[in-house]
């Protein structure tokens, strides 16, 4: 069977490699996006777009019926859904591998900007870099609680997260030299655990309340590795 049209059930820099790929191809691309994502770059790379209903990755990038919906709409088989991605939750992990690769960078980027820059500074530029982008864009807290839903999802997130915690690993070091690697890592884990879940309590309530909560975030952490500091710093 030749495969003249593929439907991307994806956004962001997958999406554009995709629909890319398939015109060399010489193969119909058909792209999907949120009202946020109105003139992103994969809509204008694919040869159609068409947009979904809702706002969050759920009830859009994650919502099947609706995909297949595009699909009908479009005359695109329904198995070309699936043809990058083998299923919702492989996407998921791509969204959230992707998420994760953004944090990194942040990280690197503020290590490179400020080389003598102390733990206090660093963990105050990730809290806020993870602020923003739970505030500005929903569907990161939709992919987060989504890789939470399987066993695989939740082991592929893990080994995902590592790419993240090694850097802020190294951070910590100064802070608790008598630490293992691995003891490091285990706290940097702790810390974005921490920062997401009260992140995702934040968003849930008054939009209002959410500066005070970072706030509060912040001090809550500082404390907590006062006392790190104090218990493994020699």
């Amino acid at each position: 069977m030749t495969l003249n049209a593929v439907l991307i059930a994806n956004r962001g820099e997958i999406a554009v490699r995709i629909a890319r790929t398939a015109r060399d191809l010489g193969v119909r691309s058909i792209a999907v996006y949120s009202e946020p994502d109105t003139g992103a770059l994969h809509t204008q790379v694919a040869d159609e777009a068409y947009l979904l209903p809702g706002k969050t990755s759920a009830e859009t990038y994650m919502n099947i019926p609706a995909l297949i919906e595009v699909a009908h709409r479009a005359g695109v088989p329904i198995g070309t859904l699936y043809q990058f991605f083998a299923n919702k939750y492989v996407l998921v992990c791509e969204l959230d591998r992707q998420d994760t690769a953004a944090s990194r960078a942040e990280i690197e980027r503020f290590s490179r900007r400020d080389p003598a820059a102390q733990w206090p500074d660093v963990l105050d530029e990730t809290i806020d870099h993870l602020a923003r982008m739970w505030r500005e864009d929903p569907s990161r807290r939709a992919v987060w609680h989504a890789v939470q839903s399987t066993p695989a999802t939740r082991a592929t997130a893990a080994d995902t997260e590592r790419q993240l915690l090694f850097p802020l690993s190294e951070i910590l070091s100064p802070l608790a030299p008598s630490m293992s690697d691995d003891e490091r890592i285990d706290l940097a884990g702790f810390l974005i655990h921490s920062v997401v879940a009260q992140l995702n309590c934040a968003t849930a309530s008054d939009p209002g309340d959410f500066d005070a909560a970072v706030v509060e975030i912040k001090r809550m952490l500082v404390s907590y590795l006062f006392a790190i500091a104090a218990h493994w710093g020699s």
